[in-house]
């Protein structure tokens, strides 16, 4: 049999494993922004090729017709502005309701998930993109909010109810 005091001991530990565990289970901050840095760099390397090649057709298309000239000159910067916003929202929302990961995320050895455990779902990706969009606006704090959370987690983890973990592809 146990006394009180040995009790009392064993009681506490698990709850030191529990934070020692949840610290090396939630990703870190610089794991975070090196998948984040990735992915837009993937994605800018997309969008670009995209651009150029959307320019050489419109140039081949165009040449003398100076109304179809004037229609390409004004949705051109519409199309330079919601290029990005389409591609990130359609990237992220389909890869982290698919899998968890971005390819970002995946070579960093990444995963979302929803915080009661499991997959997260298109609707919570989605949510989760929309709060990428939130996090960004007040120069980038909710992405900095993670270095302050002892979870590592960002506004965009909190509006999704979701956490980036450490979970390496075997």
């Amino acid at each position: 049999w146990m006394n009180r005091q040995e009790f009392l001991s064993e009681a506490e530990e698990p709850e030191t494993d529990k934070n020692t565990d949840l610290q090396e289970c939630c990703a870190s901050f610089s794991a975070r922004l090196m998948a984040i840095t990735i992915d837009v760099f993937l994605l800018s390397i997309v969008f670009w090729v995209g651009v150029l090649l959307g320019g050489y057709q419109a140039a081949q298309v165009v040449s003398d017709d100076f109304q179809l000239i004037y229609e390409v000159a004004v949705t051109a910067p519409l199309l330079l502005l919601a290029g990005p916003i389409f591609l990130s929202m359609t990237y992220f929302t389909i890869l982290h309701s698919l899998g968890g990961r971005t390819i970002g995320k995946a070579i960093m050895g990444l995963c979302v998930i929803a915080v009661p455990g499991g997959h997260i779902g298109i609707g919570r990706s989605f949510l989760r993109w929309v709060g990428y969009q939130i996090s960004a606006l007040p120069l980038l704090a909710g992405f900095l909010w993670a270095v302050l959370d002892i979870r590592h987690r960002a506004w965009h983890d909190i509006i999704a109810d979701s956490k980036v973990i450490n979970d390496k592809i075997t």
